[in-house]
């Protein structure tokens, strides 16, 4: 599926953040697969369905505010098969949302591919390049790099845009 519109297709994953001194974090990431915004970028302990639905709630927030988003719209959702996914609480939440989930194709990059090409550029440019001493230092982090890659980093893919002036209401 091709999004011809923002707010119509999102891409969700989660991928490692390393913590020094702290046991296993990860970050996880929804993006508008039309104009790659970033709606959410968090760092959580776990990646269990509840941080999903988490950070799909906050994805929700996010689009409602800077872009034009009728409370009515269905949104399609692609993430991993995995037992996230189909846990209970996720299920719930799906059918409660204006999301329509569409698992991903097995072994195949492309239906994850915008979301996992944002994994590789934060890991290039952000995780690798630092090392964080707490949860609250990385969020910190995330929140600066989700800014500029949003408002400030040109995109070869949207005509060497930002993802804020395709996405953003006040912006375009």
């Amino acid at each position: 599926m091709k999004p011809t519109r923002i707010n119509q297709l999102y891409q969700a994953a989660f991928t490692e953040l390393p913590i020094a001194n702290h046991r296993r974090h990860v970050a996880m990431a929804v993006l508008d697969c039309f104009s790659r915004y970033l709606l959410t970028l968090r760092v959580s302990p776990t990646a269990a369905a509840s941080d999903l639905v988490q950070g799909l709630d906050q994805a929700l927030e996010e689009a409602r505010r800077v872009s034009e988003l009728p409370g009515d719209q269905m949104i399609a959702l692609v993430t991993d098969r995995d037992p996230t996914t189909t846990a209970q609480v996720f299920s719930d939440y799906i059918a409660a949302s204006p999301f329509q989930c569409v698992p991903s194709e097995d072994r195949t990059f492309r239906s994850l591919g915008i979301v996992r090409r944002f994994m590789w550029a934060l890991k290039d440019e952000e995780t690798s390049l630092n090392v964080y001493r707490s949860p609250a230092e990385a969020q910190r982090s995330m929140d600066r790099f989700r800014r500029i890659y949003n408002h400030e980093r040109p995109h070869q893919a949207l005509g060497y845009k930002v993802p804020a002036d395709i996405f953003c209401k006040e912006r375009t």
